[in-house]
């Protein structure tokens, strides 16, 4: 598997781009898959360390199981800064349209993902 230092060598100017970011924000998404394949949306913090990208997380956390099981990851960075702030120059929405337990009525009932699923382009 490719290292951080291979990534920047390929492609110089995004990492340079996700290296900002990650340093600004110290926050990332990072996405595992559970033992069912459902997936997992997790936020943890980045760091750049010897050419490697390391992902903090408490040891036997549920994301840290699922890397354990199946290594495979996307690490994603935020539309948000750390505070929750929305960030309009990376496609955060200026406020929220809908009542906040949206969100957790969308973890917590799969079948009603449409019904609080707000779509930004």
């Amino acid at each position: 598997m490719a290292g951080w230092s291979a990534f920047r060598e390929g492609d110089p100017s995004f990492a340079e781009l996700a290296e900002g970011r990650f340093d600004r924000d110290s926050l990332v998404l990072v996405g595992t898959l559970r033992a069912n394949g459902w997936p997992r949306i997790s936020p943890v913090e980045p760091l750049i360390v010897d050419g490697g990208l390391h992902l903090g997380m408490m040891w036997q956390s549920r994301k840290a199981l699922d890397l354990l099981r199946d290594p495979r990851c996307v690490v994603h960075s935020t539309v948000t800064d750390r505070a929750g702030v929305p960030r309009p120059d990376r496609g955060g929405l200026p406020s929220c349209p809908r009542p906040c337990h949206n969100v957790r009525t969308m973890c917590t009932s799969p079948s009603r993902l449409a019904d609080s699923l707000v779509l930004v382009s």
